[in-house]
């Protein structure tokens, strides 16, 4: 386990890589291409894979506040 700030800046850190990469994709292939495969959905385009991370990210905050909710004082 990492501190709450710590995971924050990791995710926030990662999350502008991502953002990075997906930047370069959609610029050498387009925005619709798939671009890289899912392993439960199939290939997904750079818009598909924003929207994906968009949800992901937002359902783990959700967790991570319930969690911090849940821990005793």
């Amino acid at each position: 386990s990492i501190a709450p700030e710590q995971a924050r800046e990791s995710a926030k850190a990662s999350l502008i890589a991502l953002d990075d990469a997906l930047t370069r994709a959609a610029a050498r292939f387009g925005d619709r291409t798939p671009v890289v495969n899912h392993p439960y959905f199939g290939g997904l385009s750079v818009d598909q894979w924003r929207r994906f991370h968009l949800r992901h990210t937002r359902h783990h905050m959700a967790q991570a506040r319930e969690r911090a909710r849940a821990r005793p004082a």
